[in-house]
């Protein structure tokens, strides 16, 4: 329970432990009224497991939901990203990674985009490709929260992923990376020609267009 209140509280680390003994209030909160020890918090961090990974994040989903009742909010837009964490050392998991040219984590998030409550998180590692798992890792938002609109990346663009949201009757963009048929179906050539200066806003085009690809 200290754990889970010293996030609360935005103190991410365990030596933090310290400082939060001599607080006049973090005390009162925890059942015994004494704060563990940072060795104390490190061992029970260290015999963490996957099912401890696993209550952690349902503790999460369900503190979301309480928060997002209190807002009345009528549809939910879900922002998911992969991001890089770069490591030191041998740690598990820790891999290179081409496209950020650094040796790390590869890590899965989605967020509320209005707010910024975290829906989920899920340390991958760096080797993994941006939508690896990704279906698995949608599927307790899914199930947790209804009118769902994800925004997504090309990265995502995966039939995986769009059928899995449209099964659960949620809705989704996707971006696709430009090619000659895509741009072929619709008004989606450079709004200006190769002499113009394209870093000068609005340089974006947009087209609307039912298609479905052969395969």
């Amino acid at each position: 329970m200290q754990f889970l209140f010293q996030i609360l509280a935005d103190f991410d680390t365990d030596y933090v432990c310290k400082e939060l003994k001599g607080n006049a209030y973090f005390p009162q909160v925890l059942e015994s009224q004494q704060v563990a020890s940072q060795p104390t918090l490190s061992r029970f961090l260290s015999r963490a497991n996957s099912e401890t990974v696993e209550a952690l994040r349902q503790i999460n989903l369900d503190l979301v939901q309480t928060f997002l009742k209190v807002q009345s909010m009528k549809q939910f837009i879900v922002d998911v990203d992969s991001t890089h964490f770069t490591s030191h050392g041998n740690q598990e998991g820790s891999n290179y990674n081409a496209h950020y040219r650094a040796k790390g984590f590869h890590p899965l998030y989605a967020f509320e985009s209005h707010i910024g409550y975290c829906l989920n998180a899920q340390l991958r590692p760096g080797n993994h490709y941006c939508s690896e798992g990704a279906d698995h890792f949608l599927e307790p938002i899914l199930a947790g929260f209804d009118n769902l609109v994800f925004r997504m990346d090309s990265g995502f663009a995966s039939p995986k992923i769009s059928n899995l949201i449209e099964d659960n009757g949620e809705n989704y963009f996707i971006k696709l990376k430009w090619n000659n048929v895509l741009g072929d179906l619709g008004d989606l050539k450079p709004p200006c020609s190769e002499d113009e200066n394209l870093t000068i806003l609005p340089h974006d085009a947009y087209s609307e267009k039912t298609y479905q690809a052969n395969s």
